[in-house]
């Protein structure tokens, strides 16, 4: 899947820290995605690390943010494969 399409579409804001790595920032949280095996423009799969909550979530919150994250960047990523 093409990570940085889904970013762009969603209007996540993003900065590639090089082919693989991307530190985001989702709901006022900074986030780091690191794909396995491939690049952002052709991941299979990925992993994220809340590096920086947002200053006005609760503890519990923390994994809530990146639930969203990965639910948002899927929906929309599904949705541009379908458009080509």
């Amino acid at each position: 899947m093409d990570l940085s399409a889904g970013f762009d579409a969603a209007g996540i804001e993003y900065l590639e820290v090089n082919e693989r790595r991307a530190a985001i920032i989702y709901r006022n949280s900074v986030i780091m995605m690191n794909t396995v095996n491939r690049t952002m423009t052709a991941a299979g799969e990925y992993k994220l690390e809340l590096w920086e909550p947002s200053p006005d979530s609760r503890r519990e919150e923390h994994d809530d943010v990146l639930d969203a994250l990965t639910a948002e960047l899927l929906t929309v990523v599904d949705a541009t494969q379908l458009d080509e």
